[in-house]
C-alpha cells in the first residue's frame, strides 16, 4: 500500500516536470511568433494544470493544508486567464 502511494505520488511529480518543462518549450517558441497575451495564456492555462496536480499530489499525500493552498493557488491563477482573456476579447 505505501509503496503504491509513493509511486503515485512519484508519478505526479513526473508530470509536474513535464508540465514545467513543456511551459519553458512554450514560452521559448511563442516569445517571438506571438503577441506577448496569447503566450501568457497559454502559460496561465499551465500554471492552472500545475495548480491542479499538486492539489491532487496533496489528497494523496493526506496534506489538508497543501490541499487547500494549491487549490487556493489554482483558482487565482485561473482567475487572471480568465481577466486576461476578457480583456483582449472584449
Amino acid at each position: 500500500m505505501i509503496e503504491s502511494l509513493q509511486a503515485q505520488l512519484h508519478l505526479i511529480d513526473l508530470i509536474l516536470l513535464l508540465v514545467a518543462a513543456e511551459a519553458l518549450l512554450v514560452w521559448w517558441v511563442l516569445r517571438r511568433r506571438s503577441p506577448r497575451g496569447r503566450a501568457l495564456t497559454v502559460q496561465l492555462t499551465l500554471a492552472s494544470g500545475a495548480c491542479l496536480l499538486l492539489a491532487v499530489r496533496a489528497a494523496l499525500a493526506d496534506s489538508t493544508q497543501g490541499l487547500l493552498l494549491s487549490l487556493t493557488a489554482g483558482f487565482a491563477v485561473h482567475l487572471a486567464y480568465m481577466a486576461l482573456t476578457l480583456r483582449r476579447d472584449g
